[in-house]
């Protein structure tokens, strides 16, 4: 069995995660959030491979926990019962995860990341955003009639 981790890996992401939202993406490198966090250098190098992938794990944590919210209140209910929930739901993610709230609101993937996401961000991206655009284009298509961008927008 493997010793437990010495550097929470929760707290590493906080770090990072702090240090762009005080002082902007460019604050957030591996020397700063390693000073940050408390963990060294190259437990960072480890555990993510690079600046970029810190700041990969910092955006999808923050993407993850939204939609968490979000889907557990979406069901099979009635779809305006169903959209209202994941509103409300959502304001709720706000509440409770405001630094994620803001990171998601406020900085894209290509914000962060030095060369914009790569392709496996977005084969993540993609597996993590598929059951919610599906359940959004099944409310879409009962709400609506149709499921095509505009039906999305609204």
């Amino acid at each position: 069995m493997a010793p437990p981790r010495k550097h929470d890996t929760d707290a590493i992401l906080d770090a990072a995660r702090a240090l762009v939202l005080a002082d902007g993406p460019r604050a957030a490198g591996v020397a700063a959030i390693a000073a940050a966090s408390g963990a060294p250098v190259g437990t960072l190098y480890h555990r993510f491979g690079s600046r970029n992938g810190v700041l990969t794990e910092v955006w999808l944590r923050a993407l993850g926990r939204f939609q968490e919210r979000v889907m557990e209140v979406a069901g099979d209910r009635d779809p305006v019962e169903a959209g209202v929930a994941m509103a409300v739901a959502a304001v709720r993610f706000g509440r409770e995860w405001p630094d994620d709230a803001k990171l998601l609101l406020n900085l894209r993937p290509s914000d962060l990341l030095d060369g914009g996401p790569d392709a496996e961000f977005r084969g993540r991206l993609d597996r993590m955003n598929a059951l919610l655009f599906e359940r959004l284009r099944r409310l879409a298509r009962e709400l609506l009639g149709a499921d095509g961008d505009r039906e999305m927008d609204a």
